[in-house]
């Protein structure tokens, strides 16, 4: 977790949860994922929903994830285009939780292949395990079944995801807020970063050590 500048005085209590599709609710998109339809007003609907009861419960904080957990909707692709509509989406739920005095913790990729995790990244690289990787992600294998491990250490190693996670980092701290006019590096909302969800390189735990330092100073210096 990478901490960011806030304009809050005084000691911190955390007092939140963690909900990780609220990108999608704020974009209304019309294919959520489980099947879920957030078109029409339902999604940001929700999101205020959501942030009231937080208030009303003296919740002071959310963590949420400003990658896409929805293969129909991935945020990004190898060429480096996003989603408009996602990152509007994301923007609204922080518009929204400004407005109600709750902070963000936003995580900036995941570990999970379920998610468009490590796997997704290793396939996107084009590293040399691609052929593994595309098995794993179309035959669904689990993500503790033995054939993943191996793509760990290749992706918290390989300079090509090293680059293309830096990008990704770049993009969304760089990103203007639609609704605030603030970037999202500057914005008082956003109390921290979480460089992965639930990272972790089982039997190589050298190299995530070596990424997490890697990445920690490339954050500060965006």
């Amino acid at each position: 977790t990478c901490l960011n500048s806030t304009d809050y005085d005084g000691d911190f209590v955390f007092r939140g949860f963690n909900a990780y599709l609220l990108m999608e609710l704020g974009a209304e998109i019309k294919d959520g994922s489980f099947g879920r339809d957030w078109s029409g007003g339902a999604g940001r609907e929700t999101v205020r929903a959501l942030l009231d009861d937080a208030r009303e419960a003296d919740m002071n904080i959310i963590r949420t994830w400003a990658f896409s957990v929805n293969h129909a909707r991935p945020l990004w692709d190898a060429s480096g285009t996003y989603d408009e509509e996602l990152l509007v989406g994301l923007d609204f739920v922080l518009s929204e939780a400004s407005e109600r005095g709750v902070f963000a913790v936003l995580a900036l990729a995941d570990y999970w292949q379920a998610h468009g995790g490590v796997l997704h990244f290793l396939k996107t690289c084009g590293v040399s395990s691609v052929s593994l990787v595309s098995q794993v992600i179309d035959d669904g294998i689990d993500d503790d079944d033995s054939s993943s491990l191996s793509s760990d250490r290749e992706f918290f190693e390989s300079p090509r995801c090293r680059a293309m996670y830096r990008a990704h980092v770049t993009t969304i701290l760089s990103r203007v807020n639609t609704f605030t006019g603030r970037a999202y590096k500057d914005d008082p909302t956003i109390a921290a970063f979480n460089l992965m969800n639930e990272p972790r390189c089982r039997g190589c735990g050298d190299a995530l050590q070596a990424w997490i330092d890697d990445m920690s100073v490339f954050f500060r210096d965006v």
